[in-house]
C-alpha cells in the first residue's frame, strides 16, 4: 500500500523534481566518470568507517545480550510492590524509543545549538566524526559492566540502558546523517 502511494506522489511530483537529460556522447559520459573518482574516494572511506561503526552496533543483538544472560546479571526490577523481570532481549526495544526520541531533539535542538556555539555550520563529516567517537565512549561502558561481572559484583541488567543510550546518539550523528 505504502508503495503504491509513493508511485502515485512520485508520479504526481514529476514535473517539480530535478531532470537531467542523459548525454548522448559517450566521451562526455565517461568525462563526468573521472571527475567524480575523487569523490567516490573520499565517500568510499567515510562508508568503510560506517561499516564498522554498524559492526560495532550489530554487538546488540549478540554481546550486549550475552553480557546479560551471565547470572551476575540481575533482571528483577521492584516497582512498587511488584517484581517486573526484565529480559536480556527486551534491552534492544530501548533503541528504537530513544531513536525517535533522538532524531527531533537532534535536529531542532542539538545540532542548531551546535552550530550557534561554532558559529558556523556543521559539517555531516564532523557530526559522523563525533558519532564514531561516542560509538566508542558506549563500548567503554559495556567494558566497565564487563569488568564488574568478572570480578563478580552483581550488575542490574539497567546498567546496560546507559551503553545503549550513548550508542543510540552515535547511531543518530552517524547514520542519519549518512542517509542525509
Amino acid at each position: 500500500l505504502l508503495m503504491i502511494i509513493a508511485t502515485i506522489l512520485f508520479f504526481f511530483g514529476r514535473n517539480t523534481f530535478t531532470q537531467i537529460e542523459p548525454t548522448k556522447d559517450p566521451r562526455n559520459y565517461f568525462k563526468e566518470i573521472i571527475e567524480m573518482l575523487p569523490i567516490l574516494k573520499t565517500l568510499g572511506l567515510i562508508y568503510l568507517f560506517i561499516s564498522v561503526f554498524w559492526s560495532l552496533f550489530d554487538q546488540t543483538g549478540s554481546s550486549f545480550i550475552k553480557q546479560a544472560n551471565t547470572d551476575l546479571m540481575i533482571k528483577k526490577l521492584n516497582i512498587f510492590d511488584y517484581s517486573i523481570e526484565i529480559l536480556p532481549s527486551q534491552i534492544q526495544s530501548l533503541n528504537p524509543i530513544l531513536i525517535l526520541i533522538f532524531v527531533p531533539l537532534f535536529s531542532f535542538i542539538i545540532y542548531p545549538l551546535w552550530e550557534k556555539i561554532a558559529k558556523r555550520t556543521i559539517l555531516p563529516l564532523e557530526k559522523i566524526s563525533v558519532g564514531l567517537f561516542i560509538t566508542v565512549l558506549s563500548f567503554l561502558t559495556l567494558v566497565f559492566i564487563q569488568y564488574q561481572l568478572d570480578q563478580g559484583n552483581t550488575v542490574h541488567i539497567l546498567w546496560q540502558f546507559v551503553p545503549y543510550f550513548i550508542l543510540t546518539i552515535a547511531e543518530v550523528m552517524v547514520s542519519v546523517t549518512a542517509l542525509e
